[in-house]
């Protein structure tokens, strides 16, 4: 059972008699039974008469396992007493600095280890500040940034704000409020990742009664420019002899020197990579497509940005250019 601590209090009956007497009845009709009673009813009825009652056996090995956060600080119930007795229960606490720097150094062990130490020492500072309860609260801070590593060691030059906007987007919403935004971006300064880009407002002749204006703050860039994108030769790991993996080759640049090339590939679609119709493609734009490419390499992401800046017409921008159909 996942999520646990959102079970309502009369779902906690229900629950309470399956796991004390195995029993509990079925949106379609059927009621599991005890192994035991199920196997009593057995030798002194027919099979036809058990089906007619359609009783089900529960397994003798049945086990219930249960998800759960604790309540507080997350939203929830907290378990009743007979529920919670119940079950053994195991505490996991959040990984150490110690044990995901190990385990950093085996998941992605060309990435640079200094840089590496500084986004688990973001980490770990947001993550406590997330949970100690006085002040201001901040959204929780990913405890994985396995991403991070991965895009670190194939993109060495990286800039490091990018790495942090990728995990964790919150200081550029606007949901953000001024007090949150500046406890993580002391936290990001204090381990040198405070780089972000800001943009001046479009200067307009302004009265008395004008609001100051206020900067625009943008997700920091990667650094990095494509140049290329060709559908892959190779077509190994088939799902089967007619459903091939696709894989599309990337080129990319660094956007401080022409000179090197950094070749990466990901998973396509079974259509040859091609350009967006009607697309403008705009700097702004060119960079988030940029942007969305590096976080492909490394699995899904999701593009967040306010109501027609452009969010579909990137993602079939990015869906055409792989070879995806949409």
């Amino acid at each position: 059972m996942d999520g646990i601590e959102k079970a309502e209090r009369n779902v906690l009956p229900i629950l309470n008699n399956l796991l004390e007497n195995r029993e509990m009845s079925l949106e379609d009709g059927r009621f599991l039974v005890h192994p035991k009673r199920y196997d009593s009813l057995a030798n002194k009825n027919e099979r036809s008469v058990m089906d007619d009652w359609k009783l089900v056996r529960t397994s003798d090995r049945f086990i219930v396992m249960a998800l759960g956060l604790p309540v507080p600080p997350y939203v929830g119930h907290p378990l009743d007493p007979p529920l919670r007795s119940r079950f053994q229960s195991r505490d996991v606490k959040p990984p150490g600095f110690d044990s995901q720097i190990k385990h950093l150094k085996e998941l992605a062990p060309n990435a640079n280890p200094e840089l590496v130490g500084r986004l688990v020492s973001v980490a770990t500072v947001l993550v406590s500040i997330s949970f100690d309860g006085s002040g201001i609260e901040i959204p929780e801070f990913p405890i994985s940034v396995d991403t991070s590593a991965l895009v670190l060691q194939k993109f060495p030059y990286i800039k490091p704000r990018f790495l942090l906007d990728l995990l964790y987007p919150w200081p550029l919403l606007p949901t953000c409020t001024a007090e949150q935004r500046s406890i993580i971006e002391t936290t990001y300064h204090r381990f040198g990742m405070l780089g972000f880009e800001i943009v001046k407002k479009p200067t307009k002749i302004r009265t008395e009664n004008d609001e100051p204006e206020e900067d625009i703050l943008f997700q920091c860039m990667p650094g990095y420019n494509v140049t290329d994108i060709k559908l892959s030769e190779s077509k190994k790991n088939a799902i089967s002899n007619n459903l091939p993996i696709h894989r599309i080759d990337l080129n990319f640049h660094l956007e401080a020197t022409e000179a090197k090339i950094h070749f990466v590939q990901v998973f396509g679609g079974d259509e040859g990579p091609s350009t967006a119709d009607f697309f403008v493609e705009t700097n702004y734009h060119k960079n988030i497509f940029n942007s969305m490419l590096i976080a492909h390499f490394v699995g899904d992401f999701c593009v967040l940005g306010g109501k027609g800046v452009g969010k579909s017409a990137l993602i079939r921008h990015f869906a055409i250019n792989l070879g995806y159909v949409i």
